[in-house]
This record gives C-alpha cells, structure tokens and sequence, in this order.
C-alpha cells in the first residue's frame, strides 16, 4: 500500500483552525507522527505535515485533504503536497 507524505499550509489560522485539521487529518488516517530508525521511540513531525498509508490513488488522497482543509475556517488555504513511495521508507533518518 502506498505511503503518503502530505503538507498543508493555513495561512492567518488559529489554534483552532489547527485542531480541527489535525482531528480531520487523524480521522482519516493520517499522522503527525514517525517511529524512529530503531523503532523505539516516535517523533512529531512539523505543524500540519501528515503521513499515513493508503490505497486510494493520489488525486483521491488529496481530495481527502483538500475536505480535511476545508473543515476549518480559516479562509487562505493551500491543500497540499503529496509524496507517494512505493519502496522508500520514510521513518528511517
């Protein structure tokens, strides 16, 4: 199954506005969270960076994002980037 990197920038958001993304985000299956190299401890990645495996195709991924961004108020959004890995492995650093 695919791996999945994704950044979403709120410009002029809140805290708030930063909840409700990271609720939407989880709920979707997407974390702000990586094991590391060995395994025994976990990193929180940057504000709004998410990742999370998934078998929908890239644009169906966005399209989650893109609602997950949309669940806030904030008006100035930009959804997203999107890394798909088919053999890289992310939580290794």
């Amino acid at each position: 199954m695919p791996e999945y990197l994704l950044a979403i920038e709120l410009n002029d958001a809140n805290s708030d506005d930063y909840k409700t993304l990271h609720q939407a985000m989880q709920a979707a299956g997407f974390h702000r969270f990586l094991a590391t190299a060995e395994h025994r401890s976990w990193m929180v990645m940057p504000l709004a960076i998410y990742r999370g495996w998934s078998s929908k195709s890239v644009n169906d991924v966005l399209a989650v994002v893109k609602g997950a961004a949309n669940s806030t108020v904030c008006l100035n959004k930009v959804y997203c980037a999107a890394v798909e890995s088919s053999g890289s492995n992310f939580d290794e650093f």
